[in-house]
């Protein structure tokens, strides 16, 4: 791990062996929030407007850099766009929300389904808030902390 002026960074260049870790691989945490957003218009989920919002928490003493991508998917067990990785820093304390509008945007369409990723080299508190509406009420709201996983960052 490499620290500059109190802010951890993820490196840009590492070499993995496949399936083997060795001392040039870097370790990082990941963790993997279920996404829904939008209108739904496809089969497999209820009709109504889903919404997921992904709180991210920096409990260590200083700041924390960590990215973020969408890895999205199709029906019929089709596999789904991942978008680029987006950079985010938090100081000592702070949090901030990733808003599934986010992932409409990134991907042009008006419904998402599938995963928000988060990958940082030290442990962090991420929360996946999900709602769901039917025309103007609330019909559904649930609060799940997502575990982190340990694994061999890829070039």
């Amino acid at each position: 791990m490499k620290a500059l002026a109190g802010i951890t960074l993820l490196p840009l260049f590492l070499f993995a062996t496949a399936g083997h870790a060795s001392a040039q691989d870097t370790i990082v945490v990941q963790y993997a929030a279920k996404l829904l957003c939008g209108s739904s218009n496809r089969a497999g989920v209820a009709p109504g407007r889903y919404f997921t919002a992904v709180n991210v928490h920096n409990p260590n003493r200083d700041s924390v850099l960590f990215r973020y991508k969408f890895a999205l998917t199709r029906p019929n067990a089709q596999a789904g766009p991942i978008t680029p990785w987006r950079g985010a820093t938090l100081l000592s304390d702070q949090a901030l929300e990733i808003e599934c509008t986010d992932s409409l945007v990134r991907i042009g369409r008006g419904f998402a389904k599938g995963f928000v990723v988060v990958e940082t080299q030290r442990e962090l508190d991420v929360v996946g808030v999900y709602t769901a509406v039917a025309a103007t009420r609330i019909q559904a709201l649930a609060v799940d902390r997502v575990p982190p996983r340990r694994t061999v960052l890829l070039p």
